[in-house]
């Protein structure tokens, strides 16, 4: 067996110096490397604290109108409009006559009964036919021929003034059955107090027995005496009024003079028209004119 040799040992003072030169060669790096080795400082962050924000919304309080004027306070005058709006025009109604002379039945008529259809139109006028009534020449006019099994009355109603007298003068055409009536009464409703000249059938156009009947007793008060006679068969009457009375019912330029009949009323209505009577059949054509109401 060999035997073996113990390991040599490194002289102290070779270590010593390689320890040396090995130091000064890492302190040269560290001076020489050392801000590019070592990593950057970084800046300390300063914690943010989230504020909460809050949007407050203002809104001016509506202030409610009012005439009321605080104490001390001065009074103040409102503005005037800036802008008047112009009012509309208003239609005139045609007074009654005037209107037959324009072939127009003026809605100052109220037909009676109430339940006959009558429709101003843009003039004020009622169109045509408000019931059998309608406009000729200038004229006012009906024509019926009709059968009822009750007696009725129809036509047309005008307000009158308080006082004052009422003319117009009616032909006959055809009066075969029936009755003419104009008359004067305290409302437009011939069951209202009133005075009446009937004019009947029975005879011809040319000559009629003419009556004055108080209503709504429906008596007849007056008859003419004699036929009256008209060769053109054509008649006149003129009622003459007040608060109190129809003071005066004048046929045929005042050859007949009837009155005073009492119908008390501040207002009164002036009556065109006829009554249909059972029996047969009512034949009736008139025409009206020359309407003056003063």
């Amino acid at each position: 067996m060999a035997n073996s040799e113990p390991p040599k040992k490194i002289d102290p003072t070779i270590t010593a110096a390689i320890i040396g030169v090995v130091g000064t060669i890492i302190v040269t790096m560290i001076t020489v490397f050392g801000d590019r080795l070592l990593p950057a400082p970084q800046p300390t962050a300063t914690p943010v604290v989230p504020t909460a924000v809050v949007y407050t919304e203002t809104v001016s309080p509506t202030v409610e109108p009012t005439d009321t004027v605080p104490p001390n306070e001065p009074t103040s005058t409102p503005e005037p409009p800036t802008h008047t709006p112009t009012p509309l025009p208003t239609a005139t109604l045609i007074p009654a006559g005037a209107d037959w002379l324009q072939n127009c039945i003026s809605s100052v008529w109220l037909p009676y009964p109430s339940t006959i259809a009558a429709s101003p139109d843009d003039k004020g006028c009622l169109i045509q036919l408000v019931g059998t009534f309608y406009t000729n020449g200038g004229r006012l006019a009906y024509t019926v021929n009709q059968r009822v099994e009750s007696r009725m009355a129809y036509g047309l109603f005008t307000k009158l003034p308080s006082s004052g007298s009422a003319s117009l003068k009616f032909h006959l055409s055809q009066l075969t059955r029936g009755e003419i009536l104009i008359g004067i009464f305290e409302k437009a409703d011939v069951d209202s107090k009133g005075v009446v000249l009937v004019v009947p059938a029975g005879k011809s156009v040319e000559e009629q027995d003419m009556a004055i009947r108080t209503m709504p007793d429906k008596t007849n008060m007056a008859w003419t005496s004699g036929t009256v006679n008209s060769e053109t068969a054509t008649y006149d009457v003129v009622f003459e009024f007040d608060t109190g009375n129809v003071n005066k019912v004048r046929i045929q330029s005042s050859q007949y003079n009837f009155g005073p009949y009492p119908v008390v009323s501040a207002e009164k209505y002036l009556f065109i028209g006829y009554h249909l009577v059972t029996g047969g059949m009512n034949n009736l054509q008139a025409e009206f004119f020359d309407l003056v109401i003063p």
